[in-house]
């Protein structure tokens, strides 16, 4: 009877987790809890995210949601040895996505004349091996300059290889993956085809921003 009353009371005086984190568009949640050796650590994220790093250290959790939308980070750290019982009760917002600002209307309908080319809307896939996507290649994904061409209206995605291979129009061969893969899409919105030889994915926002640029 000791034993339960100490355990009980152990849990009712225990702190907790709570916050509230908003996210920007195009960026991933990184959330960190202190987890000492021996702790047990169940903590669940709800709904499930559309993609979450595996093999993070205990206490760690790197996930990407949906625009607009909130996650539920709930559950429990408990160290026996301390007698320390952490809740946790956490939620994260994703931001909205960017909407770029809508183009000045001409003044003069007759000033349409410009010879500069207009760039096309391009369609930009990073694929990875197959499997869950490592927390390098995530991080990889969260680089700012993925974000700025989604800002400009270009759409960028990740494959797996096996995806690639089943949809998009071109062969990777030995290029190293992570690869990227640059498309152009068609006026009518309907078709695409390639921009750019496939290479290795860039690391810098420096080098994303060079892939707007034709080979």
């Amino acid at each position: 009877m000791k034993l339960l009353l100490s355990a009980l009371l152990f849990l009712a005086a225990s702190a907790g987790f709570a916050a509230d984190h908003t996210i920007p568009a195009g960026r991933f949640a990184d959330l960190k809890y202190k987890v000492e050796c021996g702790d047990i650590v169940k903590v669940r994220v709800t709904p499930a995210p559309p993609q979450k790093a595996d093999g993070l250290d205990p206490g760690r959790f790197l996930f990407a949601g949906e625009a607009g939308k909130t996650y539920s980070v709930r559950g429990y750290i408990i160290n026996f040895k301390t007698e320390k019982f952490e809740d946790v009760d956490d939620t994260v917002t994703f931001g909205e996505k960017a909407v770029p600002p809508p183009n000045p209307k001409n003044p003069d309908p007759k000033v349409t004349d410009s010879k500069e080319p207009v760039s096309p809307k391009l369609y930009f896939v990073v694929v990875r091996p197959d499997g869950p996507a490592t927390p390098a290649f995530i991080m990889l994904m969260q680089n700012p300059g993925w974000t700025q061409l989604r800002a400009e209206g270009h759409t960028v995605k990740d494959f797996t290889v096996s995806e690639a291979v089943a949809s998009l129009p071109v062969e990777l061969g030995a290029t190293p993956l992570p690869a990227v893969v640059t498309l152009a899409v068609a006026k009518d919105g309907k078709s695409h085809h390639l921009y750019r030889t496939p290479s290795a994915a860039p690391t810098t926002a420096e080098e994303i921003l060079r892939l707007k640029n034709p080979n």
